[in-house]
């Protein structure tokens, strides 16, 4: 059995630790934006008007030092919707709403995160 857990490991490390998602629900398409101005609310009441872009999802690896995977911390929720703002910036997004943080426990030391939101063009 543990020589079985160690390979399974052993795939989840060589085939990459991050997915992230991106649907995109509009016709009208928007240049690139800079993920780092993206702006995070957990909610859909942000008190300007707005048009839904599509559906971002991160899912991302932490666990056990002993096989590179980083602890779970307050960084791998930072890392993680960071990349959620890469993928809604490629969208065109100006922000992302209903910001959703999950963590489960995935294998023995390992614990999966997972992020989702909905992205958004401010109207002006």
């Amino acid at each position: 059995m543990k020589t079985s857990s160690y390979f399974v490991v052993l795939i989840v490390l060589f085939t990459g630790c991050t997915t992230t998602i991106r649907t995109d629900n509009t016709a009208q398409k928007y240049e690139t934006t800079e993920s780092k101005k993206i702006e995070v609310y957990s909610n859909d009441k942000i008190g300007r008007e707005y048009e839904i872009l599509g559906e971002v999802s991160n899912s991302s690896w932490a666990g056990d030092p002993q096989f590179k995977i980083k602890p779970i911390s307050d960084k791998n929720a930072d890392a993680t919707v960071n990349q959620l703002k890469k993928a809604a910036a490629k969208l065109g997004a100006d922000a992302i709403i209903n910001l959703r943080l999950g963590y489960q426990d995935a294998y023995e030391n390992f614990t999966t995160i997972t992020s989702n939101g909905t992205a958004i063009k401010f109207k002006n």
